[in-house]
């Protein structure tokens, strides 16, 4: 069953919510934030959908940074920076899903996704500079895998429909998988190297100039991994819902079977990336 919602987060933004089935959670929702018209001469890749802490874009050419918070805009060629004990999560235009640890830095590189224009391939490489996230890819890499690429100084990242966490950490980049099959492959003078985790093998790492491998155990930058929640990417959402109460449909109220409690649904959210001490909203 749908709820079709939206959930007014702040003074200008809006979410909307919409439970649907999924082989990792049982009741997982789709989130559609109404945002600010994307800047004159800009990219739209992605919305910011939550934050804990402090998340910030640089723009090439821009000595400024821009403070991002959930409804925020994130551009091509955007390098995002959590700061310490800071997560954020971001959900891209092909409803790819991307929880940032903190202290990480990641630049988009490449990102094209135009579902209107017949045969157009869609692209997603960005380039992890440090810290690390938790992903559940989109329709770019369900229908164009050999165009996703996370980049590290150390290997790549690609994709065959997946859920995975990755950490570049100490010149070296490390894998969990969750679901799918994500490969590190890189080069050396041997040649090129690639080996793709699966449920047998849910951990490999690899260093420059050494073959990626496989790892017998959890290694300890996964000791505790952040969260993620499944979330779909829209540009607009109708009437809204706070711990009041909620907005009624009048062109369709067969549809109106919102529920009005949903103040705690977004803690819940919340609480999965990043348990605050107490179960309210900031």
């Amino acid at each position: 069953m749908k709820l079709n919602v939206a959930i007014k987060t702040s003074m200008i933004a809006a979410i909307m919510l919409t439970t649907f089935s999924s082989s990792t959670y049982a009741d997982s929702q789709t989130v559609s934030a109404m945002v600010k018209p994307a800047k004159a001469g800009k990219t739209l890749i992605a919305h910011v959908a939550l934050v804990k802490g402090s998340l910030i874009a640089n723009e090439p050419g821009i000595s400024k940074s821009r403070k991002l918070t959930p409804s925020s805009n994130v551009y091509l060629h955007d390098t995002l920076v959590t700061g310490p004990n800071s997560h954020a999560l971001i959900v891209y235009t092909d409803n790819s899903v991307m929880t940032l640890r903190d202290k990480t830095k990641i630049y988009i590189n490449q990102y094209q996704y135009k579902p209107a224009e017949k045969n157009s391939a869609g692209r997603f490489i960005v380039d992890l500079i440090t810290g690390g996230f938790r992903t559940i890819t989109g329709l770019i890499a369900k229908d164009s895998a050999e165009n996703y690429n996370v980049n590290t100084p150390v290997a790549t990242i690609g994709v065959r429909g997946t859920e995975y966490s990755a950490v570049y950490q100490g010149d070296k980049v490390y894998a969990k998988h969750y679901q799918g099959s994500p490969c590190l492959s890189n080069e050396n003078a041997a040649g090129r190297h690639s080996l793709c985790l699966d449920k047998k093998h849910p951990y490999a790492s690899a260093t420059k100039g050494e073959a990626p491998v496989f790892l017998d155990k959890a290694p300890a930058v996964f000791s505790s991994d952040v969260e993620i929640v499944p979330l779909t990417f829209s540009n607009s959402g109708e009437g809204f819902c706070s711990s009041k109460g909620c907005e009624t449909d009048a062109a369709e109220p067969a549809k109106n079977t919102h529920k009005p409690y949903l103040t705690d649904f977004l803690n819940s959210i919340r609480n999965t990336i990043n348990p605050p001490p107490a179960n309210t909203l900031p």
